[in-house]
């Protein structure tokens, strides 16, 4: 059965190369979610605008890189800076979503139930230029008081003049790590049961990440570990309730990352390499030493790789860009890779097994 899954990944160099490195089978079997990352602005010397601006349009252009202009794909400004302005007092939403349609991209905004009057207003300017369709991400604090959102929500579409049937609804419950599943699953199958008109929305998307912020506390640098899919599990158990359910959702989730990312200053940081594999309900983790402290330094990866090789639940070579990849560093070819590069090579392995999973599961026992 095929099912559409839902990835959300920031626009950065390692998440968006293992976009880039896709198969074109995997391609359509997804529609990833796009989080635009903050950059520091230069306010002090008066460039904040100018820096925004070259921002926006960098990153619309490694998106269109990445993904290319056919298939459909959600963006959303949600770590940026919504009180910036462009130079002419253009919305940066208003401002990218432009660049995006000038390059031929087929985006879709988003928004979420916090956000200002003023990015609504701007979303609405999208919508009467051609973008019919949008996506609402509405996070686990707004299910707290369901119907109070739903107040929320009827006054945001009337806002945008918009249908049901050209709404995607995310229910983005970010970071459910040392959470229990069924507890998530059963929230998530009460406000799936209690959303009005449910079945026709355009798509309907649980979300969710069990994975930690930093690896240490799970698995210490020269040790091996597994670190359980949470957000998979909890899926299963929302599907094995269809019977129960107004409306199937589809499955979304945060990759390999967690959903807060930290600066990333492996130069100052104690950095030790390391592998997260995905496996049918586990990630596999494979540490090595602090980089300052191991003579091999980012060579650890080569025989990282040839272990992983060894793993009953390695796909072989010919399963992806990132498998194929592993086998080369573990045969002590060229560069071991950096750690965007180790981004990639993960969450292009997690992007492809999940299609794959989605497509051979049997949800109903």
């Amino acid at each position: 059965m095929n099912r559409n899954y839902l990835p959300i990944l920031k626009a950065r160099e390692g998440e968006l190369k293992a976009l880039s490195q896709l198969y074109t089978s995997t391609k359509g079997s997804l529609t990833p979610l796009i989080d635009i990352p903050r950059k520091d602005l230069d306010k002090e010397n008066g460039n904040a605008t100018k820096n925004l601006e070259s921002h926006l349009v960098k990153v619309g252009n490694k998106i269109r890189l990445a993904w290319g202009n056919k298939l459909p794909f959600f963006v959303d400004l949600h770590d940026i800076d919504l009180t910036e302005r462009l130079s002419d007092g253009t919305h940066p939403m208003n401002y990218l979503m432009e660049h995006l349609r000038r390059l031929g991209l087929n985006a879709i905004p988003t928004t979420d139930l916090e956000r200002d009057e003023n990015y609504n207003l701007a979303l609405a300017r999208e919508i009467n230029k051609g973008h019919k369709d949008c996506l609402i991400r509405i996070y686990e604090e707004d299910m707290i008081n369901i119907h109070e959102s739903y107040t929320e929500l009827s006054n945001l579409f009337k806002m945008l003049n918009l249908t049901p049937e050209n709404i995607h609804v995310l229910l983005d419950f970010r970071s459910i790590l040392g959470r229990k599943p069924y507890e998530i699953a059963s929230i998530a199958i009460d406000i799936i049961n209690e959303l009005p008109n449910a079945k026709n929305w355009r798509s309907l998307t649980i979300a969710a990440s069990g994975m930690p912020q930093t690896l240490s506390e799970f698995v210490k640098p020269g040790e091996r570990g597994v670190i359980k899919r949470s957000e998979f599990e909890t899926f299963k158990i929302v599907m094995s309730n269809g019977n129960k359910l107004k409306r199937t959702p589809d499955y979304g989730d945060y990759t390999i990352v967690h959903p807060v990312h930290l600066p990333i200053k492996p130069k100052a940081m104690n950095f030790a390499p390391s592998i997260r594999y995905t496996t049918s309900d586990e990630w596999v983790i494979l540490r090595g030493i602090s980089a300052k402290k191991h003579p091999e330094k980012m060579k650890q990866y080569y025989a990282l790789s040839e272990e992983l090789i060894q793993h009953n639940e390695f796909q072989g070579s010919d399963f992806c860009y990132g498998d194929r990849e592993i086998t080369r560093i573990s045969n002590s070819i060229g560069s071991p890779g950096t750690l965007k590069i180790w981004v990639s090579i993960g969450c292009n392995h997690h992007l492809t097994y999940v299609v794959r999973q989605l497509i051979a599961s049997d949800f109903s026992h």
